[in-house]
């Protein structure tokens, strides 16, 4: 994985110090706190209006993990498709690879219980997997043969959710997609090619830990409420700021560049009145993107890829 520059671990060490001093308490006495998942929001909606193109977007804000945002997605997308203008696009965050292996692994899960997937689903993911042409030509790119079902790699994100939770990680990318086709809607991909994630040493970590439940009490990270979502954001920025630039600012920037794109593209199609479009988000990229949008914040608009 990518890592820290050398120069910059003293100065993140005394941060991390500081922060976890500073949080102790706090941070303890807010981890004490329960919230009832039963009142968790499914998504972080927010309507916006692209100053490039004049489109109305609706940003959907959700939960990697919780299949709840899936089908508030899928709700989402029909109540727009039928609304004047109707849905002009579904743009989601997964680059079109993630995207066509989610999906696969959507199908092949589909209707089981939690517990059937804990047990079952990381075979039936590899399975289907194995299935695909794409697959083994990304294999033989990378210099490898799948000789079985059981060679296929599965990222450490997606085997650990199939296992401890019986839930498909970003299951909502694949409905919003699948939806998207079934209204005639256009199905477009934000992410570019996944960059490595930054190196965060487990002392950042735990001053972050802490940060975010002293700004937070019962703070609950599969939530995409607003009050989660901005208390999450602001201890990231203030424990880890290069973490910070990395995971959040510089992929808001890329996808709102993204959604503009798809936005014109929309715009050219015509209609009176004109097309909504739907970007399917983590939640912690809704403000950032808004913002952008809003302004006409004009990186280059060459980053979308359609499926």
């Amino acid at each position: 994985s990518a890592r820290v520059d050398p120069s910059e671990q003293p100065e993140s060490t005394a941060r991390s110090i500081a922060i976890v001093l500073q949080s102790l308490t706090a941070g303890l006495a807010g981890s004490l706190h329960r919230v009832d998942p039963a009142a968790r929001p499914a998504v972080l909606a927010r309507a916006v209006r692209d100053a490039s193109s004049g489109l109305a977007v609706h940003l959907c804000g959700v939960s990697h993990v919780d299949p709840a945002s899936a089908t508030a997605v899928r709700a989402y997308a029909e109540a727009l498709a039928a609304a004047p203008g109707g849905l002009g696009a579904v743009a989601v965050e997964d680059e079109p690879r993630a995207l066509l292996l989610t999906r696969a692994a959507r199908a092949a899960l589909h209707g089981l219980p939690p517990e059937r997937i804990r047990a079952e689903g990381e075979g039936l993911v590899r399975h289907a997997l194995f299935g695909l042409a794409e697959v083994h030509a990304w294999a033989a790119e990378a210099g490898a043969t799948l000789d079985g079902a059981e060679r296929v790699p599965l990222s450490p994100t997606l085997a650990r959710h199939l296992r401890g939770e019986g839930v498909l990680w970003g299951l909502e990318q694949a409905e919003a997609a699948e939806a998207a086709e079934e209204l005639g809607a256009r199905v477009a991909c934000l992410g570019g090619t996944p960059a490595p994630p930054p190196h965060v040493p487990l002392l950042t970590r735990l001053a972050y830990w802490l940060r975010v439940r002293a700004l937070d009490p019962g703070h609950d990270e599969r939530s995409p409420a607003e009050l989660h979502v901005v208390a999450s954001n602001r201890a990231l920025a203030e424990v880890a700021p290069s973490a910070h630039e990395a995971v959040l600012l510089r992929k808001d920037a890329h996808f709102a560049a993204a959604l503009r794109t798809v936005c014109a593209d929309a715009a050219r199609a015509g209609g009176e009145p004109p097309p909504a479009v739907l970007a399917v988000v983590g939640a912690t990229h809704v403000e950032g993107i808004a913002e952008r949008l809003q302004a006409g914040d004009g990186t280059p608009r060459n980053s979308v890829r359609a499926v």
